[in-house]
């Protein structure tokens, strides 16, 4: 029978999303000075999986991560970042937000209609869980952005529970054996269990991170028997239209 445990682990996608909320990017260091700011994202981008336009939000979401990372390796090597040297590799660069777009498209086949309290459900959680960060979001995409962004999360985690029930199921003797992993790698055992903390305790949580881990294995297996079939195109600053 399978854990409830892993369904409320990390956000996977919804994280990058979050993190590209604002505009620009920068570092300073430890005296407030500032040590670089990357350029705006170079833009128009568009992007298309299967036939099916994909939110701009998504794109902006992914690439601008990768954008602040770029620019920073550009400085680190006394260049400026442009979209020319951004884009050099572009169906490198946009295969993990592919993979993403085929299980999101998979998740809306499987699940059209969502509960409405179930997305107010976990749109609560997610704004007590990255608090500003969410309104900041809302600020720049609106409050029907937001709802979108959320109903895609719920249906992310729906795919995954999905995956894993079909996954094996997680034996004792695998989460005994993940147990004196983790003992081993403990500079003393002996106080954790003098502290109350042993297997009994442990294996509750050991086992719901094994059901996520196969869970997550047999949902990427799936993607990657997808790939060869999807069908992209992406449209970059300067270069058109590209696809693959």
């Amino acid at each position: 029978m399978r854990t409830s445990g892993w369904r409320a682990g990390c956000l996977a996608g919804g994280a990058l999303l979050l993190a590209g909320a604002c505009g620009k990017a920068e570092s300073v260091d430890d005296a407030g000075g500032l040590l670089w700011e990357t350029p705006e994202l170079p833009g128009p981008v568009t992007v298309e999986v299967n036939g099916r336009a994909v939110d701009p939000v998504l794109i902006h979401g992914f690439l601008l991560p990768l954008w602040t990372e770029h620019g920073a390796q550009q400085a680190a090597a006394g260049a400026q970042p442009t979209a020319e040297s951004f884009f050099t590799a572009p169906q490198e660069l946009f295969t993990p937000l592919v993979r993403g777009i085929v299980l999101l498209q998979e998740a809306e086949a499987r699940w059209p209609d969502l509960p409405a309290a179930e997305v107010d459900h976990l749109q609560a959680e997610m704004a007590a869980n990255t608090g500003e960060v969410l309104a900041a979001l809302e600020r720049r995409i609106g409050a029907a952005g937001v709802r979108a962004h959320v109903e895609r999360e719920l249906r992310k985690r729906l795919i995954l529970e999905a995956f894993g029930a079909e996954a094996p199921e997680v034996t004792e003797d695998q989460v005994f054996a993940r147990y004196e992993e983790m003992m081993a790698e403990v500079e003393d055992p002996a106080l954790l269990l003098q502290m109350g903390i042993n297997f009994s305790t442990l294996a509750p949580q050991i086992r719901a991170d094994l059901e996520r881990s196969a869970a997550v294995a047999a949902q990427e297996a799936w993607i990657d028997l997808q790939m060869p079939a999807a069908r992209v195109q992406v449209g970059l600053p300067g270069r058109g239209i590209v696809r693959w």
